[in-house]
């Protein structure tokens, strides 16, 4: 007699830059770390997807360890002590590691798949392997895994792309404090949730071509005119900002009218964390779409909040919607308002 087995298996594992640059910030990695594996320990509960993480550390070639391998999230003790930064950055290495292992993992009875972070505050200096061979490798991975990163600047987002990193799964990080460090986490812990949430749904990873873990999905012109809802000409105007200023203000200067929370969309022009609750208006070829449709053309689930980027799609602007009184609006950008 098959028996069915339905149970979702994530095999997450951090990567982790532990070269000299990083010593400063060695508490903070601990504390993140910590942090983290306590959130999907909540997570995994929540969801009832069984969690097993793997953490490794790695500095110069050949200095790559293994703390933990595929250890379930409940039973993951602290960092504290095993995190100790010395050397150099031997980024790819490190990254061959951690897939040649986890491909060794059993993935019997269940639907698996695998999640890699590799965080680094600088840039690939000492690794045997090229970038080239880390690309052939991401490349041929099955549809089950999904590779992701954490980089300093633009120039080593542009590296982790050539090794073979889809850019929508690739974020920038302050590396330069412990705030930097603090909010990397957040992002990584918001980033695990969508995963987790993608799972329910039938997503089997995060791969180029779709929606990254860092980024909307992609779409078009016709997307958006096929599923959104057009606002009524007249029902909508917009205001150019010409300097930084909260949006009530803002409003009420420019209208002569009090502010109404919820009438209001701000341009969409910097990373953050965009609420369920909140709408989406995507404006394309003089017209505003927006409604639940919105949301869903762009990627945004419905459930639970996402921190995604704002990647440029040629022909449409996108509004979301403010939820409060003190947003600072950017100079350069326009706002929408409901009438």
């Amino acid at each position: 007699m098959t028996l069915s087995t339905a149970n979702y298996i994530n095999h997450i594992a951090i990567v982790a830059d532990a070269s000299s640059s990083m010593s400063s910030l060695a508490g903070s990695v601990v504390k993140v770390t910590d942090n983290t594996t306590a959130y999907l320990a909540d997570r995994s509960k929540v969801h009832d997807q069984e969690t097993r993480v793997t953490f490794y550390t790695f500095s110069s070639r050949g200095g790559e360890r293994c703390l933990f391998y595929d250890k379930d999230v409940l039973r993951m003790p602290s960092v504290k002590g095993l995190y100790r930064p010395g050397g150099m950055t031997a980024l790819i290495d490190a990254t061959l590691k951690a897939v040649s292992d986890l491909k060794q993992t059993a993935t019997l009875y269940g639907e698996h798949a695998f999640l890699v972070y590799v965080i680094s505050d600088g840039y690939e200096n000492n690794s045997k392997a090229a970038p080239a061979q880390l690309s052939q490798v991401i490349g041929s991975l099955p549809d089950n895994w999904t590779l992701a990163a954490f980089a300093p600047d633009a120039q080593a987002v542009f590296a982790l792309k050539q090794c073979g990193f889809p850019a929508g799964n690739v974020s920038v990080w302050d590396t330069t404090s412990v705030a930097g460090v603090e909010s990397m986490g957040e992002v990584l812990r918001t980033a695990t949730e969508n995963f987790m949430e993608g799972r329910k749904a039938g997503v089997h990873g995060y791969r180029s071509g779709g929606a990254g873990l860092f980024q909307l999905r992609d779409f078009s012109v016709k997307d958006v005119k096929g599923a959104a809802t057009p606002l009524t000409q007249g029902s909508y105007f917009f205001l150019p900002v010409a300097e930084k200023i909260r949006i009530d203000e803002f409003t009420a200067r420019e209208t002569g009218k009090p502010y109404q929370v919820g009438r209001a969309y701000y341009q969409f022009m910097k990373t953050e964390t965009v609420q369920p609750s909140k709408s989406i208006a995507v404006e394309t070829d003089g017209q505003v779409y927006t409604g639940p449709q919105a949301r869903a053309v762009l990627g945004l689930p419905d459930g639970h909040s996402v921190r995604v980027r704002p990647d440029e799609k040629a022909g449409c602007t996108i509004f979301v919607q403010s939820t409060s009184f003190n947003r600072n609006l950017v100079p350069g950008t326009r706002l929408l308002l409901l009438r």
